[in-house]
């Protein structure tokens, strides 16, 4: 699994991307900017295909307005991926 959250607490915002295989720590980086490409690129890199997502935690953004009001973004984004055999 790849779990990438994102403390938006100050500025400029951190990025914390993790992933494990059972209770070992594979993959782990911090930034100030991320996209959920890059550790999916660094992960399939090494062989790993994504196979599902989920967001656990979502904000609702005042500041990004939308057409029909405010947008949401997701705050905390897992992956799950596979090596295949």
């Amino acid at each position: 699994m790849l779990s990438v959250d994102v403390d938006g607490s100050a500025a400029p915002w951190k990025y914390q991307a993790r992933a494990w295989v059972g209770e070992t720590e594979i993959y782990n980086r911090t930034r100030d900017t991320m996209f959920w490409s890059g550790p999916l690129a660094d992960l399939a890199a090494e062989g790993w295909e994504l196979v599902s997502t989920h967001s656990t935690t979502a904000r609702v953004g005042s500041y990004l307005a939308g057409i029909n009001g405010p947008l949401s973004y997701p705050v905390s984004m897992h992956f799950f991926l596979k090596r295949p055999a």
